[in-house]
This record gives structure tokens, sequence and C-alpha cells, in this order.
């Protein structure tokens, strides 16, 4: 298991995409719904890296799976570690531009 260390001012992209690094903030972290921190602490370490599996990005929140680990993860309690850039400047512009 790969550890890093992490900014918890900082944050994961909503367009990363399969394959793409993240680590978990940690349970010191008060961003996402109350308790989120603290229940995910229970299944990953601060600073862990994880494999993103798929984002769904909704109006206002947007969560993650990851490779390995079932159920969907709030992103605000990730941080970029390893993000094909280009692939999520597309994946924001597809979004963008779908119709409502």
């Amino acid at each position: 298991m790969e550890i890093v260390e992490v900014d918890i001012n900082q944050y994961m992209t909503i367009w990363a995409g399969t394959g793409d690094k993240v680590a978990f903030k940690g349970a010191a972290c008060k961003d996402g719904y109350e308790g989120q921190s603290e229940e995910y602490s229970k299944i990953f370490q601060k600073g862990q890296v994880l494999t993103v599996k798929r984002v769904k990005v909704y109006d206002s929140s947007s969560d993650v799976q990851f490779e390995g680990y079932p159920g969907e993860y709030n992103t605000s309690l990730f941080v970029d570690v390893c993000i094909d850039e280009a692939k999520a400047t597309r994946r924001m512009y597809q979004w963008s531009s779908r119709d409502l």
C-alpha cells in the first residue's frame, strides 16, 4: 500500500478517470458531509493512494469509486496524486456541454 503526504486544503479533480490516482485526506479533514471523514478513516489510511474506477458528477456533488473497494465516496475527501490532465479536461467539456 502506497502512502503519500497530503495537503487537506487541496482537492481531487472531479474529472478524474479510470486509472488516475488520488489519496485520502484523513479523519482530520472536515470537508464532505458530517461524519464522512471519520467513516472513511475506518476504511482508508491518511495519504493512502487509491486507483479511480469511476467518478459520478452531479449538479452539486460528486462521488468516486475505487478499484478494490466497494461503494461510492465523496470526492471532497480525496486529493489528486497522478491525474491525466488532458483526459480530465476533455471529460469536463463533455459534461458541461451535455444537453440539460
